[in-house]
């Protein structure tokens, strides 16, 4: 759908969201206005009713400006009925039904919805090792493994949806899963330092060497060294 028309306006369609929207100019030629303020009058005394998915401001190319940018207020197909629920000039009713009949033909006549297909199978990690344990921050944050839940939030929104709110979130969280899984790792690292650690000291506390001597021979008359090296003195005199 690249154009609507309605009696004598030919809306130009902007498209957001994947879905046509109405400039308030064209909106307000439609509905009998002389320009576009009554539309933004409208709007700004019921702007509380209108929600992100109804109206919008975008930057379009303005002929009259010299080709210059402009920021522009356009409505969806709602929420230019919903300008027209309050609009009363002679042909608001006629256009409100035109709308309606709009949006019944965009469902109607669309294809199929669409079908993401993200099975439990992409959840499976590629190393069989992990066991039942395949959900551990390790498994979600291995690179090697498939990442549904982003992949789902690309399609969707190269779809047209706005999903940027959920894809904020899951960005979030999955850092904070990387983060714990390198603390687990270098805890782990720390404890097996630590063991080492622990074994050294053990061994730098166990006596070796003994009944040898190396820098000389045992002296007989010393009690320390005739209780080490008792076996190799002759008896004491």
């Amino acid at each position: 759908m690249n154009a609507l028309t309605f009696h004598s306006t030919r809306f130009k369609i902007v498209r957001r969201h994947g879905q046509p929207w109405l400039t308030s100019q064209q909106l307000a030629e439609a509905l009998g206005y002389s320009d576009q303020s009554a539309v933004t009058r409208i709007y700004s005394r019921r702007s509380e009713e209108f929600s992100d998915a109804m109206t919008g401001s975008v930057k379009l190319t303005d002929r009259h400006a010299n080709g210059k940018l402009q920021e522009v207020r356009v409505f969806s197909l709602r929420g230019a009925h919903l300008i027209a629920m309050f609009a009363r000039t002679p042909v608001a009713k006629e256009f409100r039904r035109w709308v309606l009949d709009i949006l019944d033909r965009e469902v109607g006549a669309g294809t199929a919805p669409k079908r993401y297909h993200f099975p439990l199978a992409l959840a499976d990690p590629h190393d069989r090792k992990f066991g039942t344990a395949w959900l551990t921050a390790r498994v979600l944050t291995d690179p090697k493994n498939a990442t549904p839940e982003l992949d789902l939030i690309r399609a969707l929104e190269r779809d047209g949806h706005d999903v940027m709110g959920a894809k904020v979130r899951i960005i979030a969280l999955r850092d904070a899963v990387t983060h714990y899984a390198n603390l687990l790792n270098h805890s782990h690292r720390l404890i097996h330092n630590m063991e080492i650690m622990a074994r050294d000291m053990k061994s730098a506390a166990t006596p070796f060497g003994k009944n040898v001597l190396f820098s000389r021979k045992p002296d007989p008359n010393s009690a320390i060294e005739r209780h080490v090296y008792g076996d190799q003195l002759p008896a004491a005199r």
